[in-house]
């Protein structure tokens, strides 16, 4: 019988380590970064898991864990960024208050300072009492008084920051900037002469210069230059009293004076005799034939400031007929030509701020858009020489181009995100092919090629103080949330990035701006349309309420402030607590002691006038149908 040799050695030293028995080897031990209390309290090795071993073993009832015990985890990091945030508005609030305001408002807050009293404290006694309140008691006083609130102006004409125009001031460099030949020195009576209601013109100045640095530059329905020319020179081609009384009513919503109210005691009724008297002479247009552009500019103007106060319904009227009467085939027509033509540049600057403001209607009432934008390919307006003087050269181009003026590329780029907006909802309410994995990703894609190839000016950074580029980025973060929400239950391997983890960053990333805007300008600039971009915010944090516990408060104080100049705000809030019962979220203490101070009564019955909370609802029916849904690579 021959002998059985042995294997050879080997010279591998982890050969014989793996021929040991499989129990002889020494396991190696997890390394767990914090343990939970009851192993702290016991001394006992903590696995990590939940409940622990340990807990089990013992029969322990509750296995809890410190999460602010251990600097390592992602909660107590976020929770440091978030505190290096509010520290950053908070400075940039005092600091942009000491070098904007008046010496006699500035000199308490630097005392202040040196008592060594808390900057947050200071920062909301700033938020709480803005210097624009103190109302001077005459039209001499006002003239001399520097209560602004920034010192700003972004116009048509400006490629910079320039200095903030009050009352008169305003209406005198509009006479100053014009060609001599075109008004005389008696331009103030002229002023006078658009509006029945108030016959102080450093009043109407006043409401104009608020206007044109902070809703203009949202919404660019006509040419502000041409517009302010026929103003003081009292010609009626592109100004009327209907479109000035309607300017004058949405300006309200930005002034402390009580001359801005119908009522000086009731803030609730800012600039309602304005819009009073626009309803009047709305009635002795004659809508047959023959429309003059200016109507359907103070249409569009009037829907958006029925939409700030709860009023949609009537707003979207407004805005609807605006948008029927500019899709009209005489008007297109109207828009080919020479863009040196005055009447040309101020139809084609309707037909695209009507475009943009539609497209942001159809995004906050979940509808479909009433203008197309692309049939036949119409000429954008001159933005090459949106700054030059009336009448000045250039050449038309039916692309968007970047013009050198900060309006011209925040108008280019509004248009452009305009756009990818009207593709998403298209793809939601009015599907050509099956929604795929495939189509999400090219969406999303096109939005953030949109936010990368801002121009420099417009890029969002801390130091970013431009309002309407702001703005644009919140409607930009607000547009990826849209996209994403439906999908946030459905399940797919072509899927390559989380619906839930994409919505949640770009709530925070929203919010961020919203605080960023709020602390350079405060909340009595926000644009309407902002409680819609936040609200979508707040709703999105709701999915993990217990961790954007910061998130939240800030969305829901935001709102309640925005609630004294925009009552569309209080519909957000009584929709979160909607969202939230529904959805049976169980809301941090202090977001349930804001929404509780709500009067619910008051606010169920505002809402029998507006549209959209109703809408809302429908609009969470129609998200979870894509639940069902598997989407392919298709």
């Amino acid at each position: 019988m021959p002998r059985r040799l042995l294997p050879k050695p080997s010279t591998n030293p982890g050969d014989e380590r793996r021929s040991l028995n499989p129990l002889e080897r020494r396991m190696k031990r997890n390394c767990v970064t914090s343990a939970c209390m009851p192993c702290r309290k016991r001394r006992s090795k903590c696995d990590g898991k939940v409940p622990c071993v340990s807990c089990v073993s013992s029969n322990q009832s509750e296995c809890v864990y410190d999460k602010q015990s251990d600097g390592r985890r992602a909660g107590t990091l976020k929770r440091h960024i978030d505190e290096l945030f509010e520290d950053n508005n908070t400075f940039n609030c005092i600091l942009g208050t000491i070098r904007s305001a008046p010496d006699e408002y500035v000199q308490p807050i630097i005392t202040r300072l040196r008592s060594n009293e808390d900057y947050t404290d200071i920062a909301n006694f700033i938020r709480e009492h803005p210097f624009e309140t103190t109302t001077p008691t005459n039209s001499t006083q006002r003239a001399s008084s520097l209560a602004v609130s920034a010192d700003i102006e972004i116009s048509e004409t400006s490629t910079d920051y320039t200095e903030y125009a009050e009352g008169n001031q305003f209406l005198e460099n509009i006479f100053r900037g014009m060609r001599r030949d075109t008004a005389g020195e008696d331009y103030l009576s002229n002023v006078q002469s658009w509006t029945s209601v108030t016959d102080d013109t450093e009043f109407i100045g006043h409401l104009l210069s608020l206007y044109f640095t902070w809703e203009h530059t949202y919404y660019a329905l006509f040419s502000e230059k041409i517009f302010l020319e026929d103003l003081v020179c009292g010609r009626k081609d592109f100004c009327s009293e209907l479109l000035v009384n309607a300017i004058l009513s949405l300006a309200c919503a930005f002034s402390e004076r009580t001359e801005a109210r119908a009522k000086p005691d009731d803030r609730g009724t800012q600039g309602d005799h304005f819009f009073a008297e626009a309803l009047r002479l709305l009635d002795q247009e004659n809508m047959n034939d023959n429309i003059n552009v200016t109507v359907i500019q103070a249409l569009a103007v009037m829907g958006i400031r029925e939409g700030g106060y709860s009023r949609d319904v009537k707003g979207l009227m407004y805005c609807s007929l605006a948008f029927r009467l500019a899709s009209e085939r005489d008007f297109c027509e109207r828009m080919s030509g020479d863009p040196n033509n005055a009447e040309v540049e101020v139809r084609r600057m309707t037909y695209w701020g009507s475009y943009c403001l539609d497209l942001a209607w159809s995004f906050g009432l979940a509808r479909l858009p009433q203008l197309e934008g692309e049939r036949p390919p119409l000429p954008m307006p001159q933005m090459s020489n949106l700054g030059d003087e009336l009448g000045g050269g250039g050449s038309s181009s039916s692309e968007i181009l970047i013009g050198s003026t900060l309006f011209d590329q925040n108008f280019s780029q509004f248009i452009n995100l305009s756009g990818i907006v009207k593709d998403v909802i298209f793809a939601f309410y009015a599907p050509r092919q099956v929604f795929t994995a495939r189509k999400i990703h090219e969406l999303y894609d096109r939005l953030k090629t949109w936010n990368v190839g801002q121009p420099p000016e417009l890029q969002f950074t801390p130091r970013n103080r431009v309002p309407h580029s702001l703005w644009l980025h919140m409607y930009h973060r607000a547009a990826v949330i849209s996209l994403f929400r439906p999908f946030l239950e459905v399940r797919s391997d072509n899927l390559l990035l989380s619906p839930k983890a994409v919505c949640l960053e770009t709530a925070r990333e929203l919010l961020a701006i919203s605080e960023q805007f709020r602390g350079y300008y405060g909340w009595q600039r926000f644009p309407n349309t902002v409680p819609h971009f936040v609200f979508i915010a707040c709703q999105t944090l709701l999915l993990d309420a217990q961790n954007e516990a910061d998130g939240l408060v800030r969305g829901v104080e935001t709102l309640l402030e925005m609630r004294n100049c925009w009552p569309i705000a209080g519909l957000m809030l009584l929709m979160i607590s909607i969202f939230a019962e529904k959805w049976e979220v169980d809301l941090p203490a202090e977001v349930r002691g804001h929404l509780d101070k709500l009067s619910k009564d008051q606010l169920r019955a505002v809402m029998a006038f507006s549209g959209w909370p109703p809408v809302r609802l429908e609009e969470e029916a129609t998200w979870a149908s894509f639940r069902h849904l598997s989407l392919s690579d298709g």
